[in-house]
């Protein structure tokens, strides 16, 4: 059977994970003994984890000229993903993140990433030609809240793929002060959800795009605004699916969370896969928490997604025909 390949546009960082028992006050010190630093961003862990679920994932980004890019070109070579879609910038960096990470794995994030290169992707024709052959696409809505020259590039190429019959992925990823959307991100959102087959946020990101305090609410409002069906992220209280017609909750894994940095990206991950393999919502929801679930066991985000021998597992408790 041929291998389905997915295009995933969007942000590609280095990472800094630093656990720490609490923040320090103003002027003050918090103390950690050990400081975790690997790939990240919403792209790079979606493609990542896509990979190791047999998926031929092929990024599409910009990174700079820089030894950031370097690395990540690398570890591109040495997991076995394309970099044909990579393009390397000298006028902008390779974005970084650092993360403080409480005891309960919840975290706050600084982004080195005003100059980030994945903000500023023109449309290259060799993401067209890569879509083309793709069965999916997927996009990190950071590269559509923060990168004015990306969200258009994002634009025409959800446009390209839905009119190729091609499901579009979307996960909204908005990390915005406030809570409350800019009018031009708005702007560009609502353009943008009528091309999307999948959305795929989290609970404050539903509530921000469907301006409802009520994520179930919310959701109905965004499948109004055009998106095809929504897999919801709730953290700790597990998902939900919902569609014009049908409506799923499915409760979390209880497990002992460490680090929730990859988790909504491994959800993601596992929802893209599942639709590739034709799997049922049930059979879908209950992977995905599932799959989530291992990776807020151990720290980072990368590093932290299950490995095959995992993967079996999960795929055995949950698929009835595996």
């Amino acid at each position: 059977m041929k291998q389905k390949i997915v295009a995933c546009m969007g942000d590609c960082n280095i990472d800094t994970s630093v656990p720490i028992k609490k923040l320090p006050i103003k002027g003050g010190c918090t103390h950690t003994d050990r400081i975790c630093r690997g790939l990240g961003g919403t792209m790079l862990n979606v493609a990542t984890a896509l990979s190791k679920l047999g998926i031929d994932s092929v990024p599409l980004t910009f990174l700079g000229d820089d030894r950031d890019g370097d690395e990540v070109v690398k570890y591109l070579s040495e997991n076995g993903i394309s970099d044909r879609g990579i393009v390397r910038c000298k006028d902008y960096m390779t974005g970084n993140t650092i993360a403080l990470v409480e005891p309960d794995g919840e975290k706050y994030w600084i982004g080195i990433r005003e100059r980030a290169a994945d903000l500023h992707m023109s449309l290259e024709e060799s993401f067209r030609d890569i879509c083309k052959e793709a069965d999916a696409l997927f996009i990190s809505g950071t590269v559509i809240n923060e990168g004015m020259e990306s969200r258009m590039t994002a634009l025409e190429l959800a446009k390209q793929c839905h009119n190729q019959g091609v499901l579009v992925f979307l996960d909204p990823n908005l990390r915005v002060l406030g809570n409350k959307l800019k009018q031009d991100a708005v702007e560009i959102f609502e353009k943008i959800l009528p091309y999307v087959d999948v959305l795929i946020p989290n609970e404050g990101e539903v509530k921000m795009l469907g301006e409802d305090e009520d994520s179930r609410k919310a959701a109905e409002k965004v499948l109004h605004q055009g998106a095809g069906k929504l897999w919801v992220k709730c953290g700790g209280r597990g998902s939900f699916y919902i569609s014009e017609t049908e409506y799923a909750y499915f409760a979390p894994k209880q497990i002992s969370v460490v680090d929730t940095t990859g988790a909504g990206d491994s959800f993601t991950a596992a929802v893209i896969y599942c639709n590739m393999e034709q799997k049922t919502i049930e059979e879908t929801g209950k992977f995905a928490n599932e799959y989530a679930g291992y990776s807020v066991t151990k720290y980072g985000s990368i590093e932290a997604f299950p490995g095959r021998e995992t993967i079996e597992i999960i795929r055995k408790k949950v698929f009835r025909d595996h």
